[in-house]
């Protein structure tokens, strides 16, 4: 059931994303990689769910990953390119340089004890996931999660100042995007869901950013 419910979120995110870069007008690069870096997250996630050997799903957990390290930077790009605010270059490479060293420590999965201690593949009702013991370096992931939330209200309440120069619309659009994306992880961590909504996030914030580019 569960891998039915990735495989249809899956299969609807290449579909937007298929229909979005197939429409005649120009589409903002931006958007291309948040719907392009979504769609190997919900295939990550599929594959995860579906693996039978610890090996594959180590591999898909590192799949997800790449969605996950990156898709935050670059809902970050999107959401102050709608509120027109210019970002320090450098600044936007240490976020994409800490995005990079998460990925790195991910990849070591399986080969050392720096990102998981230990990992298990848990087969249940027809669902796999692993069971981990996280390693020293795991904290570097929520750490980067709890910085962009930050950065987001900081960005909401930007734009709720400046109301007359940034359209409503765009203040909902950045609030929902926001909320579908960074609750459903939070929401997951404090639940400690062996399910992980934060696929259903992103889709939502990809029909919202519809209506933009």
């Amino acid at each position: 059931m569960i891998a039915w419910f990735y495989l249809a979120v899956l299969v609807s995110s290449v579909i937007m994303t298929a229909g979005i870069l197939f429409r005649n007008r120009k589409v903002d690069n931006a958007f291309i990689l948040f719907c392009f870096l979504m769609s190997i997250n919900c295939a990550g996630h599929y594959l995860f769910s579906v693996a039978k050997t610890e090996e594959a799903a180590i591999w898909a957990n590192k799949l997800m990953y790449v969605g996950a390290c990156y898709l935050p930077f670059v809902i970050f790009l999107v959401v102050t390119r709608l509120c027109n605010i210019k970002v320090n270059r450098w600044f936007k490479v240490a976020l994409l340089g800490y995005a990079t060293l998460v990925l790195g420590f991910v990849l070591t999965i399986g080969h050392n004890t720096l990102y998981y201690k230990s990992v298990e593949l848990v087969c249940k009702n027809g669902y796999s996931y692993l069971g981990k013991e996280y390693g020293p370096f795991h904290v570097l992931y929520p750490i980067m999660v709890g910085l962009y939330i930050v950065m987001m209200l900081c960005f909401i309440g930007y734009a709720i100042w400046k109301r007359k120069e940034i359209p409503t619309r765009t203040v909902v659009c950045m609030g929902g995007l926001c909320l579908a994306v960074f609750l459903t992880y939070l929401l997951e961590r404090v639940l400690d869901s062996k399910v992980s909504y934060v696929p259903i996030g992103y889709l939502i914030g990809m029909v919202l950013l519809m209506r933009y580019f």
